[in-house]
């Protein structure tokens, strides 16, 4: 197969780019492959039905979406591929609707301010968003507008915003931790939509979620019926974690997936890169084969 990347992300969620924008670099960087998976949203893939873009990006297209889910004590994510769009945009929109979006953007700053407050941090009271997601982390960003806030921070979280989500607000220990058991879906509501009603559904990054104990969630997530494991992503800092994914996955009968998790110029992930620290095995994708492309081929 050719290049690939199955993560990527535009302004439907928390991506910098629009559709078009990503379709064009996706073409300047030679990935013949693409997925878009913006987290709980299939809006690209409307806009897709809706306009030709051919001349824009010539590979090809699989439908993706990245769901939200809550796992012991910690924010997961799921990877969907290959589904009917109209039944997977009334699943999203039965549970993460506008009305959800608001009320938990509105719970996060709300707990965020509380916090930053107690501590004696500076910021704007009236800070908003006009989004969906990203709300943490755009908030951090604003913060740290202020130089009196960065000795409450670690140099590796002022250098790297997007890690206060996952080292702050998904941390137990953290005074900015957020349980969001009562606003995700249950890894098993996911898995048993998708088994239903087709496509294919994979763990997100494994390793993003920092858990002193990983193959407990591969179990978990094996038992529920999950049909594959993302095996290759920026995040896997080592040859060893790949290879420890890789291995589940192929001891288990699962499906391999992976991508750059592109965002836009705030994270370094550039399109088509899965990983550093290990050779892609693109005989794992064969899979994608059987996939029904959103544009013809």
């Amino acid at each position: 197969m050719e290049p690939i990347d199955l993560h990527m992300h535009t302004k439907y969620s928390d991506g910098e780019y629009t559709l078009l924008e990503v379709l064009k670099i996706a073409e300047q960087r030679n990935v013949k492959t693409i997925a878009i998976t913006d987290h709980n949203s299939v809006g690209a893939f409307y806009e897709l039905k809706e306009n030709d873009y051919s001349n824009v990006y010539s590979g090809k297209i699989i439908k993706g979406t990245e769901i939200n889910s809550f796992y012991n004590g910690r924010v997961v994510e799921f990877l969907v591929y290959d589904y009917d769009l109209d039944k997977m945009n009334n699943f999203i929109n039965s549970r993460y609707g506008d009305d959800w979006a608001r009320n938990k953007v509105n719970m996060v700053l709300t707990h965020i301010k509380n916090v930053a407050k107690s501590k004696g941090m500076i910021f704007d009271p009236d800070f908003n968003i006009t989004g969906r997601v990203g709300e943490s982390s755009l908030f951090f960003r604003h913060l740290l507008t202020f130089e009196e806030n960065k000795k409450f921070f670690s140099k590796e979280l002022i250098e790297n915003t997007r890690l206060f989500f996952r080292k702050e607000i998904c941390n137990p220990e953290s005074d900015f931790y957020i349980d969001y058991g009562n606003f995700f879906l249950k890894p098993k509501e996911i898995i048993d939509f998708v088994k239903q009603n087709g496509g294919k559904v994979f763990l997100a990054h494994l390793f993003e979620y920092e858990f002193e104990k990983p193959m407990e969630l591969l179990n978990y997530v094996r038992d529920l019926g999950v049909d594959g494991i993302e095996c290759y992503h920026p995040c896997f800092t080592s040859k060893e974690q790949c290879l420890l994914a890789l291995d589940f996955a192929k001891k288990n009968n699962l499906l391999v997936c992976g991508g750059s998790d592109f965002h836009g110029p705030s994270r370094p992930n550039q399109i088509g890169i899965l990983n550093s620290t290990i050779e892609i095995d693109i005989n794992n994708f064969d899979w994608v084969k059987n996939t029904q492309y959103v544009n013809k081929h």
